[in-house]
């Protein structure tokens, strides 16, 4: 990692429509996406255009394209994380095409380095914790194949493309085609907590990384997360994250 010079930029990307225009990088820089929901189109070594969903990485050199394009049949055009980073040589670390290992701690560890670059660290330093992370995450789809059942990686799909959010249990175990004992017992032996718990967090990395953006008032973020009672959001916000919405959007400007 010794040619990273900085993490230049980190945002979370909502594509404006189905198809938007590619950016070609220049010289001196690496951009890593990690889709989040919806869905990609993104061609292969041999050209062939094919569909990726949440968690797909990809990984930009200089003059290359980022994702442009969301499949027509989805229902929402795709989200991403987009990391930018400052280099002194063009050397691609990895395959451009991987997989985010642990899709549940996406949002969570992305969320941090926005919380850490929006605080004004060291941008070098934070360049080279952010490049480690996203190596130490990245898993090549030619190999390492998820071992997780088909029925628990359909719901874990389910639910990160909604952010946790508007996922009740009957909805997770009619997507997963199982009983709700059975989901139970996957999430536990699997994940090691309960459905109910992975949804929350999953909301609550949601609701912060609103925040963070500084676009939506709590007001809105408690919708966007599925909060039709205001009450309830702040309860669970502070439950989960030690503070009141409030004061966690206050702690940004600290």
């Amino acid at each position: 990692m010794a040619h990273v010079a900085s993490l230049a930029m980190i945002h979370h990307y909502r594509a404006p429509g189905y198809s938007v225009s590619p950016y070609v990088l220049p010289d001196g820089c690496e951009v890593v996406e990690i889709v989040t929901g919806g869905e990609v189109f993104f061609p292969d070594e041999t050209g062939r255009r094919l569909r990726y969903g949440p968690g797909a990485m990809f990984w930009h050199q200089a003059h290359e394209s980022t994702i442009c394009e969301t499949p027509p049949q989805s229902p929402v055009p795709y989200r991403c994380w987009s990391l930018r980073f400052e280099v002194g040589a063009r050397k691609r670390p990895v395959p451009r095409t991987g997989v985010w290992r642990q899709i549940g701690k996406l949002d969570d560890v992305c969320t941090e380095i926005l919380k850490l670059f929006s605080e004004g660290a060291d941008r070098r330093l934070l360049g080279m914790y952010a490049y480690g992370t996203m190596l130490r995450q990245y898993c090549s789809v030619l190999g390492d194949e998820d071992d997780k059942p088909p029925e628990l990686a359909r719901i874990l799909r389910f639910i990160d493309a909604r952010h946790g959010c508007r996922c009740p249990i009957e909805k997770l175990v009619e997507y997963g085609r199982i009983g709700q004992a059975k989901l139970f017992r996957m999430f536990r032996d699997r994940l090691g907590c309960t459905p109910h718990e992975y949804i929350m967090n999953k909301r609550m990395a949601y609701a912060r990384l609103l925040l963070l953006s500084a676009v939506p008032s709590i007001k809105e973020t408690a919708a966007e997360c599925g909060y039709d009672n205001l009450e309830v959001f702040y309860r669970n916000f502070k439950k989960c994250n030690g503070m009141t919405p409030g004061e966690f959007v206050r702690s940004r400007h600290r």
